[in-house]
């Protein structure tokens, strides 16, 4: 369908009116999801890695703080407003179930100290646990769903 956007890990995509952005699973991994209502824009960004990238590093937008800032930078091309722009959050999980894993935790710690630097609240969030969750944006209708594992669909939030 060509209203559909892939947001696979570690990219950051963007869409408007009737587009839907639909991220593939996330493990340890969170998404951020943002939208503007009254602009009809909406943004994913599937981040895999807290922080900042090292300059050498090519593909940036695997890192929160690299993630994010291209996330509200081609919102805003697309007519964004920040002000108006919701942000939500979901992942974070250790879907190993490692003792010592902590990638999932640092994910959603440095995803919501970017977001409180930048100003940004989050709206809604589903994250932590050990199940792996995909997360959909239908920008048209302004509704955000998760699912967990094999589940089914479930509203995040609608506006």
């Amino acid at each position: 369908m060509d209203n559909i956007i892939d947001v696979l890990t570690g990219e950051v995509k963007t869409g408007r009116d009737k587009k839907i952005l639909v991220s593939s699973a996330i493990g340890s991994c969170v998404a951020v999801v943002a939208i503007d209502v009254k602009k009809k824009v909406g943004g994913m960004a599937h981040i895999m890695l807290p922080g900042k990238a090292p300059a050498e590093k090519s593909f940036k937008t695997r890192y929160a703080f690299n993630a994010l800032a291209g996330l509200f930078s081609k919102m805003r091309k697309l007519g964004a407003v920040k002000n108006n722009i919701k942000v939500f959050i979901a992942g974070g999980a250790n879907v190993l179930r490692l003792k010592n894993c902590n990638v999932g935790r640092d994910n959603i710690k440095s995803i919501k100290g970017i977001l409180k630097d930048r100003e940004i609240n989050i709206l809604a969030k589903n994250t932590g646990g050990i199940e792996r969750r995909r997360v959909k944006l239908d920008i048209s209708n302004k509704t955000l769903y998760y699912s967990k594992g094999e589940g089914k669909n479930r509203i995040l939030w609608k506006g």
